[in-house]
């Protein structure tokens, strides 16, 4: 499925367009004189279809076209897209009117309006082209990026601008540009149908089917570990159950029968049951010894400095009372002295005087005082002894105490120690179990498939093989080089019929040069190295509809069309023969002979748009209009005596 065009349609400052209308499945000519527009249209129909760029000449269209638009025609619909005039000093504009219908009516310009973008129309053209998904992934070592098809790079194969048409060198629509050759070599194999339309959808299916084979032969390979080297994992799960005291390994080598018989009983025997704890020794009973500890040890604290301070005060009452008795013995010397009234005093060993000693009234009254607190020491001294004694009786009973209290806290630690213990080799028994349990669960599941998994296997691995070897490098260029053998036949048939230079010789096209190659007795002659205008321009028209009749035929996703800009320029230059009837020819040339010549490559044209019965369009934008009858009925329009592209009166309007 792809499409052809049915008008070429410019809106300018009136609401009626101008409508260039062509017929699908037919060649159609545009004759007519000099700046005229027709090599505009190439660029216009590129413009609508994609083009990053506006490549319309500044003149009259740039000056008076505010939208390009296409109604293009498809077995079973129609599709209008127009694509919005860049902005003066732009050269591109990405608003974008896209409809489809059965049928769809050209609508004037106030109702157009952008519904799209140019990405998205791409898209959309490119599937109504056919172009499904693909990708030409580079060969490894290089560095370009992986290429999709789409609209943009199927019309490298449907444009022959004036310029290039005459090209020695290159073939195809911007072959001259960067980059664009290693896209059109890219892109070539996918539209010539070298890779298939399903390769992504089998590039999928590759992988789909490598995890598949991937999830089997793990499976066959746990399998053949379970039959040979099984009693590894089988042994390593028994040394586990040993160590945590599940059952006793015997001694010498277990075959893989011994080894899960071992396991299955592990599974079977009961775990022993929890320890004998008493019902006391719960949490809150140990958090209740705790602060029993705590209040004692804090009684047992208080209780001993109490009794410390108690004989420090019984140790200093006691110095006290003996310094008092000391003062109290010195004092009472004073009985040894009369009573006198005499106020001289004399030392009774030396008779000396001693001036200002304390009245003997004085020293009796101390002496009273002392031998009062003594008496009050003496009396106190029986209080304190008791209560130290007391202090120390507490102090006794706090320890016994506190003794009970760690030795409750003892018991209760082991008995909470011993559930720990079996609270840990119940949880690992379990994680051992559990393991044991998957693993023999897994053995005869793996065991008894075994066969059937390999049948699995080798069914997939042959699928795969299939696939990869039809996918493989090595298979599409054996397809391509199939097709590129018919596209050089078709070239050869049609250099032959144009009577071009070589074409006695085999010709084939040099994919990997994008040239064609005539080879002689003398060695291979490329295209740039054949002479003549007119053979050049012949092998482009000749590998251009060899190439859309393989597209055409094998229902390639290229646009079913060809644009042929000016192709007997080398025979009758256009600013030699005013009305086109090519009575005029190159210097030196038989204008008979050069009339012939081109007349032949119509009727080449013409022969091979008439022997594709899925239909091929063909446009050729002509200064040449000889008066055959042929000729003359394919002529859609013509463009002298004022007639152009743009209508004078858009012209008219924006002068004024």
């Amino acid at each position: 499925m792809s499409f052809q065009i049915s008008d070429i349609i410019l809106y300018g400052p009136t609401d009626e367009p101008r409508i260039l209308s062509l017929h699908p499945g037919q060649l159609n000519i545009v004759t007519g004189s000099s700046k005229t527009g027709k090599s505009s249209l190439i660029s216009i129909v590129d413009y609508c279809l994609g083009a990053s760029e506006c490549g319309v000449a500044y003149g009259p269209i740039r000056s008076t076209v505010e939208w390009y638009a296409l109604r293009l025609v498809l077995p079973n619909q129609q599709i209008l897209v127009a694509r919005k005039a860049p902005d003066e000093g732009r050269e591109t504009d990405s608003s974008v009117y896209y409809e489809v219908a059965s049928e769809v009516e050209i609508p004037p310009k106030s109702s157009l309006a952008p519904s799209t973008n140019i990405n998205a129309a791409v898209d959309l053209l490119s599937r109504a082209a056919g172009i499904g998904d693909n990708l030409h992934e580079p060969p490894p070592g290089q560095t370009r990026h992986p290429l999709a098809a789409s609209i943009k790079h199927a019309l490298f194969f449907c444009f022959q601008p004036q310029d290039e048409i005459i090209s020695r060198k290159n073939l195809f629509f911007r072959q001259g540009e960067p980059f664009i050759p290693q896209a059109i070599k890219d892109v070539l194999p996918y539209f010539l149908g070298a890779i298939r339309d399903d390769y992504i959808v089998k590039i999928g299916r590759i992988r789909r089917l490598r995890q598949d084979l991937k999830r089997i032969t793990r499976k066959i390979d746990e399998a053949e570990a379970l039959r040979g080297k099984g009693t590894t994992r089988a042994m390593a799960l028994l040394a586990e159950a040993s160590d945590i005291g599940l059952l006793q390994l015997p001694e010498g080598d277990l075959t893989f029968e011994e080894s899960t018989g071992l396991l299955r009983e592990v599974l079977e025997r009961r775990l022993p049951s929890a320890p004998d704890i008493d019902a006391n020794t719960d949490t809150s009973q140990y958090d209740r010894l705790l602060e029993e500890r705590e209040q004692l040890t804090r009684q047992l604290r208080r209780t001993d400095t109490d009794l410390r301070a108690a004989r420090a005060l019984v140790r200093e009452q006691g110095g006290y009372a003996a310094e008092v008795a000391e003062h109290v013995g010195r004092l009472r010397s004073i009985g040894l002295f009369p009573d006198t009234d005499e106020t001289e005093h004399t030392c009774p060993l030396c008779s000396a005087e001693v001036p200002d000693l304390p009245s003997d009234d004085d020293l009796r009254h101390t002496l009273s005082t002392l031998e009062r607190r003594l008496v009050n020491v003496d009396q106190d001294t029986p209080h304190l002894e008791q209560l130290i004694a007391h202090l120390e009786n507490q102090v006794q009973e706090f320890r016994q105490h506190l003794t009970e209290n760690r030795a409750s806290l003892e018991t209760l630690q082991r008995s909470q120690r011993q559930i720990a213990e079996y609270r840990d080799f119940v949880g690992r028994s379990g994680h051992v179990r559990g393991r044991i349990s998957i693993y023999l669960e897994a053995v005869p599941e793996v065991s008894d498939d075994a066969s059937d998994l390999t049948k699995q296997a080798q069914a997939l691995t042959r699928e795969i093989t299939e696939l990869e070897e039809e996918l493989s490098k090595e298979s599409v260029e054996d397809r391509l080089d199939s097709l590129l053998s018919v596209v050089s036949h078709y070239i050869s048939e049609s250099g032959q019929f144009l009577d071009l230079e070589h074409s006695e010789h085999p010709l084939r096209f040099d994919v990997k040069k994008l040239t064609v190659v005539a080879d002689t007795p003398i060695g291979p002659v490329t295209m740039d190295k054949m002479g003549s205008g007119a053979n050049w321009v012949g092998y482009h028209i000749a590998v251009h509809l060899a190439l859309h009749k393989i597209f055409v035929e094998a229902h390639r996703p290229v646009p079913q069309f060809l644009f042929l800009d000016q192709p007997s320029q080398v025979y009758f230059p256009a600013d030699r023969d005013i009305d086109g009837r090519l009575e005029i020819g190159r210097d030196g040339a038989i204008v008979d002979e050069d009339r012939t010549a081109v007349l032949r490559m119509f009727e080449l044209v013409r022969d091979m748009v008439a022997s594709t019965e899925s239909g091929f369009q063909v446009i050729v934008t002509e200064h040449a209009d000889p008066a055959v009858e042929w000729y003359q009925q394919a002529v859609v329009e013509r463009w002298r005596d004022g007639k152009a592209l743009i209508p004078q009166s858009w012209i008219d309007e924006i002068q004024d």
